[in-house]
């Protein structure tokens, strides 16, 4: 029998004796269990679940943690990205809210049907998701969806500097005074303070105009789609451009991980989090369309950073999923995050899975997830 306890997961054995086996749980949702009283205590206790659940071999987590989460193939706490709770259980963002600024106060660019650097995805049906992955990958499902135009790479660091420009937007990140960092030569996340979009990963850090721009919420992300006259995709349009009209495969690109043994994207080669071999050429985040495009033309849909869609997360949404143009749970607290990151490894978070999703709460910035914008078609 299992059974959730603060936290934690008794298990009895089968033959029903007295033994039991306790656990940790997933760091995130235990943050919010115990509750902002106690989150400088929990934070601690958080922060050795997830070095445990690096440490773990995929098998040690399916048999000891996965089971928990209708017998997931491992901990949550592998899958999912660090949210600002859990990542400062006593930070104050009292003010933060004050500074919002809306978006319908901000100047707009030029949104006369530009789809420049835009890709035209042809509207049509695909088989949606994995019944050999996650639990909540799952069931595989046809999707129809209508045509639209998505952005060939993601938004850059200088494509987001020319919004802030014109509009005088602040981003959440800098509200806050730090973001979620996760920091190689520690090889743990860290609260990165002074992190924003000009300085991902900490204070005296440097973006390049040309990498994807992160440390952006999913909040500040809508504002520039807004701006831009363009909007977030949902998660059912992700996956179809990344698939790149292939079918029924693993990858944007096929079926192997290393075509003719050479890694075809950002992600982290070797053991994650101790050791990267950068094979690929990148120990972090690589300049956008630096590897090759997949079949729709579309760069860096698995790897790089991870990438905000318009959705809110469920696991069980595949469940239900309308056929026609599905958007998302009806209500939620995280949103859908897609496509992977350079810190996802064969022995931790693969998913640069085309069919690979995971959840961030709105807030969220980190130095490993940015976005790209999509535009309906107009006739």
């Amino acid at each position: 029998m299992i059974r959730k306890e603060y936290g934690f997961v008794v298990r009895t054995s089968r033959a029903g004796d007295k033994t039991i086996e306790i656990t940790p749980m997933n760091k995130q949702r235990l943050a919010i269990r115990i509750g902002r009283v106690f989150r400088l205590t929990c934070l601690v206790a958080l922060l050795t679940t997830w070095q445990g659940c690096q440490s773990a071999s995929p098998s040690s987590t399916v048999e000891n943690v996965a089971q928990v989460e209708n017998n997931t193939m491992h901990d949550e706490a592998c899958q999912t990205t660090p949210n600002r709770e859990t990542l400062a259980a006593n930070a104050s963002n009292s003010n933060a809210s004050d500074a919002n600024v809306s978006v319908d106060t901000l100047p707009r660019m030029n949104q006369s049907a530009n789809t420049n650097g835009m890709v035209l995805i042809p509207g049509g049906m695909f088989q949606m998701g994995t019944n050999d992955g996650m639990p909540y990958e799952a069931p595989m499902h046809e999707v129809v969806l209508k045509s639209f135009y998505i952005d060939a790479t993601e938004v850059t660091v200088a494509e987001f500097a020319r919004f802030v420009e014109a509009t005088g937007y602040v981003t959440e990140a800098e509200r806050f005074g730090w973001s979620g960092v996760f920091d190689v030569k520690q090889a743990t996340w860290t609260r990165g303070d002074g992190a924003t979009w000009r300085t991902p990963d900490g204070a005296g850090s440097t973006a390049k105009p040309n990498e994807p721009v992160t440390q952006v919420s999913w909040n500040d992300a809508g504002e520039y789609a807004k701006w831009a006259g363009k909007r977030l995709p949902s998660e059912a349009e992700f996956e179809y451009a990344a698939r790149g009209g292939l079918k029924g495969k693993e990858y944007a690109w096929g079926d192997e991980l290393r075509p003719q043994g050479k890694p075809v994207a950002n992600w982290w080669q070797g053991t994650f989090p101790a050791r990267n071999t950068g094979e690929d050429g990148f120990i972090g985040r690589a300049q956008v369309g630096g590897f090759a495009a997949n079949g729709y033309g579309l760069y860096d849909v698995a790897g790089n950073v991870w990438e905000w869609t318009a959705d809110w997360y469920a696991d069980d949404y595949y469940q239900t999923s309308p056929r026609d143009n599905p958007t998302g749970a009806s209500v939620g607290t995280e949103r859908v995050i897609r496509g992977g990151s350079w810190l996802c490894a064969e022995n931790y978070c693969t998913n640069y899975r085309v069919a690979g999703r995971s959840h961030a709460t709105p807030d969220s910035g980190l130095n490993n997830l940015g976005f790209r914008c999509v535009r309906d078609v107009i006739r």
